[in-house]
């Protein structure tokens, strides 16, 4: 809708005004996509320098369902008509960071995969956390489409925690 102010004749477009939880929701949101991509070129040097076999399968399958995640992502951005322009994640950047400090400093034979199991644990815990946070604004935003999507991926990340960390799992309420 375009106004006219008599005054100068100036044309202008007014801005729509977005909800204060919208603002949230969209921030978090770029911080999760911004945390996906970091996350998967972490994974991949986490997978590289895994020593057990099956280690670096749940890493890889981890990078796999980051990966897809972001085409979720992507979508949300779509329904809300907004760009899912990176805002960094200073709490991914940090684990990401001390994850690949760890492999610098380690030594292969005492502990690597123990390490990298510690990270990948504390990339899911944050990952879960920050899902349930969105999947809150989001219902608070009585946005059930963009709900449905991150509870799914919420699903599909407490189900991969639980498969990669049974013992954990089943001493951790994650709901």
């Amino acid at each position: 809708m375009i106004l006219q102010v008599e005054e100068n004749s100036v044309q202008f477009e007014p801005t729509l005004e977005k909800s204060p939880a919208h603002v949230v929701f969209r921030d978090a949101l770029r911080e999760l996509y911004w945390s996906k991509n970091k996350l998967m070129r972490t994974l991949l040097s986490l997978e590289n320098a895994a020593l057990n076999g099956s280690l670096k399968r749940m890493v890889h399958d981890y990078f796999e369902a980051t990966r897809i995640q972001g085409y979720g992502i992507e979508h949300i951005f779509e329904l809300l008509d907004e760009s899912p322009e990176g805002r960094v994640c200073p709490m991914t950047e940090a684990s990401c960071d001390n994850a690949l400090a760890m492999l610098r400093t380690a030594d292969k034979a005492h502990g690597t995969d123990k390490r990298i199991r510690s990270c990948v644990a504390e990339f899911f815990a944050h990952e879960i956390t920050s899902l349930e946070y969105l999947l809150r604004l989001a219902t608070t935003m009585q946005r059930v489409d963009i709900a449905r999507i991150l509870n799914g991926m919420k699903r599909r990340t407490h189900t991969a925690f639980e498969s990669a960390f049974p013992a954990a799992s089943s001493q951790t309420v994650l709901a």
